[in-house]
């Protein structure tokens, strides 16, 4: 009997906060197994004795074992703590008087602050809405173990009053979609809404604070690699591997001085307008040695059979000339 007792039975808790769950079960169990009188009497009922003999055992003696049936059963479900205070009773009757008497006042006390607390019990805006919800639900189970009833309706208005201001709007569209589908609120959808709403916060959350935590280690990086002294060049912020100087790993690879671009174009530049120079002097050095028609008077020696012409045209590249005086010779 003793492990279906274990089986089926809770334990009483020590500060008797389950004490009206654990009597009742109590009283329902004896009744089940046919010792409820044991928990009213201490001397044998008149039910054992209409019962007459059964099996060969007289009602006094079915009553005996009853009796240490019936104190196996709540010894068995009872802590240390309570088990200490009434170890003294003989009967079955005494060790349930005592036990009323210790829990049964102060079960009231412990319902009056469980109510206070079920009733005040508030989220803040930081605070971790699921774990006040399985508070609150505990508050419920506790409070029903003391005889306090709390049905839906009370409790879907403890659960809104819950939540922190900032979930008003996911309450206000609850309520609209109940009254558009003409629906009641229960205690189940306030928990779904509330707690999916909660989780879509936290994720929204945890994202900003991973980019924060990203933004910070690039700031520690950088700030770790201002120090370091490049083996190459011997500047900081970098290592030889990434040096842009000669003999670096990147050596070659990073980015052009505006200085040094806009001497070069400068040269550049200087240089073109040099060759064309150069190229249009070519070309008119040409041209004039062509273009130039230098027309001189010539003296015809005697020795010339031919009828001089007062006027020559030539080439200036083909004429040779003797200056005397004034007068130039065309030599032929």
């Amino acid at each position: 009997m003793s492990n279906d007792i274990k089986l089926h039975l809770p334990m009483l808790a020590a500060d008797g906060s389950n004490w009206i769950t654990y009597r009742d079960r109590i009283i329902w169990l004896m009744k089940m197994r046919g010792l409820g009188d044991h928990l009213m009497s201490t001397v044998t009922t008149q039910s054992y004795k209409d019962a007459g003999d059964v099996a060969g055992l007289k009602p006094e003696q079915r009553w005996t074992a009853d009796e240490n049936a019936a104190s196996q059963l709540i010894g068995a479900t009872i802590p240390d703590s309570v088990f200490h205070k009434i170890k003294t009773a003989d009967f079955v009757k005494d060790v349930w008087d005592k036990l009323k008497a210790l829990f049964e006042g102060k079960s009231r006390t412990l319902l009056i602050d469980l109510g206070r607390n079920f009733q005040n019990t508030r989220c803040g805006d930081n605070e971790d809405v699921r774990a006040h919800l399985e508070k609150l639900a505990d508050l419920r189970e506790r409070l029903s173990a003391l005889g306090r009833t709390v049905n839906d309706d009370e409790y879907v208005s403890i659960l809104i009053g819950l939540l922190p201001t900032s979930y008003d709007a996911t309450i206000n569209a609850l309520t609209t979609s109940c009254d558009v589908t003409n629906t009641d609120i229960t205690p189940t959808s306030v928990i779904r809404i509330a707690t999916n709403e909660y989780e879509k916060r936290l994720l929204r959350k945890g994202k900003g604070k991973t980019q924060d935590e990203a933004f910070t280690a690039e700031e520690q990086r950088k700030n770790k690699r201002k120090n370091v002294e490049c083996f190459n060049c011997h500047r900081k912020g970098h290592y030889k591997s990434e040096c842009w100087e000669k003999g670096g790993g990147k050596e070659g690879e990073g980015p052009k001085k505006p200085g040094k671009r806009e001497d070069s174009e400068d040269k550049a530049k200087d240089k073109r307008t040099k060759d064309s120079a150069n190229a249009a002097n070519e070309d008119s050095s040409e041209d004039e040695s062509w273009a130039v028609i230098v027309i001189i008077p010539v003296v015809v020696l005697a020795s010339l059979d031919t009828t001089p012409n007062p006027f020559i045209a030539l080439k200036l590249s083909d004429l040779q000339t003797e200056a005397v005086g004034d007068t130039c010779f065309g030599l032929s």
